[in-house]
């Protein structure tokens, strides 16, 4: 009687409200009630998913996860989805995509349709009644904002290496490409005000991380043995040789991306001696 008592009743709340948000802002009041009733399916890995997972752990809600990447589905769970809406609990959907498309379920994200919303770690804590602690608040705003967003909380540069370095390790990079980085900005070269990296794998973020610089326009070109080549910097001279027209400035730093097929990197960059060409280019934009 119970399990359908609770079915009727989250079925109540989504027909009575006028939109899926607000349907889901009921049924997120009702698990905040009572928290054994949610089972979390986790996204792809980072620092915050990580985060994610050990405080529900920690709050004794139960959590299936499957070590998945970024751009993870909310297909990988579909059977583990639908046990659990059958024994009447509540499925919290942790940055997957197609999450929308389950019924009475709780969509935490803050990409793509869901930007502007609070990072999903602040997303979990609030559904269980949890204030954040400094350093989830520097996982959050790390996740949001990059390297910026921690330094918008006053972090020092001992929080801001503890929180990329988390974040490198929760998405698979390596002690050894730690290293290999450390090696190739060592031999970095410097080419019109362009710093150019060659580097044995595209872990591009071991690379970034240790080069930004808050007070100085970076203009970082990464060169890869596997094939992949990434700009970072202000990006418009390159987007305009694309044909494509730069996108306004936002009001704060932000990270874009774009994916591009490059002929020659000389379209951005003048000849880099003993570079390969590049199978993919990346340019991202930070402004």
């Amino acid at each position: 009687f119970q399990k359908y008592k609770k079915l009727i009743f989250s079925r109540y709340l989504c027909s009575d409200v006028g939109s899926f948000s607000s349907c889901q802002k009921s049924l997120i009041m009702t698990a905040k009630i009572n928290g054994n009733n949610m089972v979390v399916f986790c996204g792809g890995y980072d620092a915050e998913m990580i985060e994610i997972i050990n405080v529900c752990r920690e709050a004794g809600v139960e959590v299936v996860d499957k070590h998945l990447g970024w751009g993870a589905s909310v297909d990988a769970y579909s059977e583990e989805i639908a046990k659990a809406s059958s024994e009447g609990k509540t499925p919290v959907l942790v940055e997957l995509s197609g999450a929308e498309q389950v019924k009475n379920a709780i969509v935490v994200d803050h990409h793509n349709e869901n930007a502007g919303k609070p990072a999903s770690i602040l997303q979990v804590l609030d559904l269980f009644g949890l204030e954040p602690t400094r350093r989830q608040q520097l996982i959050a705003a790390n996740d949001t904002g990059y390297i910026p967003g921690m330094l918008e909380l006053d972090a020092t540069p001992q929080e801001v290496a503890e929180i990329r370095l988390l974040d490198r390790s929760a998405q698979g990079i390596t002690p050894e490409q730690e290293q290999e980085a450390e090696r190739a900005i060592a031999a970095a070269e410097e080419v019109n005000g362009v710093t150019i990296v060659k580097m044995g794998h595209s872990k591009t973020a071991t690379v970034c991380d240790r080069l930004f610089n808050p007070n100085k326009e970076q203009r970082l070109l990464i060169l890869s043995e596997d094939g992949e080549s990434n700009f970072f910097g202000n990006g418009e001279l390159c987007l305009a040789s694309k044909g494509r027209t730069p996108a306004p400035r936002p009001q704060r730093a932000t990270l874009s991306t774009t994916t591009l097929v490059a002929g020659s990197v000389e379209t951005c960059l003048p000849a880099v001696s003993g570079a390969a060409m590049p199978t993919r280019m990346k340019f991202t934009t930070m402004s």
